[in-house]
């Protein structure tokens, strides 16, 4: 009860009735309370999403008693977003849900903690750092290789639209339509018990650098992030500040090994 109240009062609210964000392959998302007839602030409530499927659902219920007196209690239900019924959240329920709060819970306060924690200067070196460390003309370059034009040049096709260098996968998307350019970096999830909604025992977290245009044909880098191979990709945070490490560290390994392997296929070809 306690957590949640604080999250419920978290400064990320700002001048808004909600905030957002993502932790892996959920979303969450934090309502702030109302305020009652008098002038009390009830209410309020955590909304969290697992890749589309699973979903769990917190609110503080207010319960009137005898003598004007009240009573708050922590609600918790939990809902398959196929359908529409919801039901309430016990230890016996669907392990799914059971899962998504336990192991979600404690990693969601680890994160509005961290996010409250954060000020200007240190979200400004890091996008400084990204924008400088990866640019469209290095994006670019790249695509333009002979390994990838000639040989890793569809990224709709498993066999054709990249490779495994180490640890890390490349893979590459060539400028075609509506197709953003796109590199993307991925490793290797050690993790699959979190995710309930992949099957097998393989998947793959990929980040991705795309070079979007605006409508007066500003080129620039937006990186994304997929938590998995055949999941959603979105945007990252200026405030994932993890998630911009962990991107740079990939781009790293991918400047100082592409070159050499495009040498060796031209080696090949000769």
């Amino acid at each position: 009860m306690n957590n949640m109240q604080r999250i419920l009062a978290s400064p990320l609210f700002g001048e808004d009735n909600t905030y957002r964000f993502f932790i892996d392959d959920v979303s969450i998302k934090v309502s702030r309370p109302s305020l009652n007839e008098d002038g009390k602030e009830v209410g309020g409530y955590i909304y969290m999403l697992q890749d589309d499927t699973y979903a769990v659902f917190l609110y503080l219920n207010e319960v009137k008693k005898p003598l004007r007196t009240r009573k708050i209690s922590l609600e918790m239900l939990y809902q398959n977003h196929a359908e529409d019924d919801w039901h309430p959240l016990k230890d016996h329920s669907p392990e799914p849900y059971v899962q998504l709060l336990n192991q979600y819970w404690p990693r969601m306060l680890k994160e509005i903690t961290y996010r409250e924690s954060l000020d200007v200067e240190t979200i400004s070196f890091w996008q400084k750092q990204l924008h400088e460390t990866i640019t469209v003309e290095k994006i670019e370059r790249i695509l333009a290789l002979p390994i990838v034009t000639e040989k890793f040049n569809d990224y709709y096709d498993e066999d054709k639209s990249g490779y495994w260098s180490g640890s890390l996968h490349y893979c590459f998307r060539l400028p075609k339509g509506k197709d953003n350019p796109r590199i993307g970096v991925g490793k290797e999830r050690r993790d699959l018990s979190l995710f309930p909604t992949i099957d097998g025992d393989f998947d793959v977290l990929l980040y991705h650098f795309d070079i979007e245009t605006s409508d007066d044909g500003i080129k620039k880098v937006v990186l994304k992030f997929q938590p998995h191979n055949e999941g959603n990709t979105r945007p990252v945070e200026a405030a994932e500040i993890h998630h911009i490490r962990t991107a740079l560290r990939f781009w790293s390994r991918l400047e100082k090994t592409i070159f050499q392997h495009n040498d060796d296929f031209l080696e090949e070809q000769s």
